[in-house]
């Protein structure tokens, strides 16, 4: 399914300062999950603040969940490009999305639950499995990725 435009138009203009700040990426993707998951059907996107397990760090984490009748059925965190390029960055932001399925985990009523870690416009995604209680990914993907999300 080809996304407007102007959603493209949105990531195309994140990605000059979306390599040092992660905030540029939160009205692309913001758009990107309305559009996916709409309103009229019943979805809501919240946005979640994590505060940082060393309270000496000021990196909140944001986390976007969509939720259907008050239920998380999708989540996606957000992390600045340049994370890509330090593989210290890309495992933090693996063991996050891995904890913030745990986070989650009592609320979810569906078998498998989703959730796509983004680094700038690459992405990799997780899912959870109910019956297992484990969460899998093929984080290769934020490697081998090269042009990003596709529209």
């Amino acid at each position: 399914m080809p996304w407007p435009s102007k959603i493209a138009t949105l990531f195309e203009l994140a990605t000059v300062d979306g390599e040092r700040d992660e905030s540029e990426w939160y009205g692309p993707y913001n758009a990107l999950l309305n559009y996916l998951f709409p309103v009229e059907e019943d979805y809501v996107i919240v946005l979640q603040y994590k505060r940082p397990e060393q309270l000496k760090s000021v990196d909140f984490t944001t986390i976007f969940v969509v939720r259907r009748a008050k239920y998380p059925v999708f989540f996606l965190e957000i992390k600045a490009t340049g994370h890509i390029h330090k593989p210290s960055q890309r495992a933090a932001a693996d063991l996050q999305i891995q904890d913030q399925f745990f986070n989650l985990f009592d609320e979810v009523q569906i078998p498998i639950f989703y959730g796509l870690s983004a680094l700038g416009p690459r992405v990799s995604v997780y899912t959870f499995t109910k019956s297992t209680n484990e969460p899998e990914t093929d984080s290769r993907m934020w490697r081998q990725q090269t042009g990003g999300i596709s529209t």
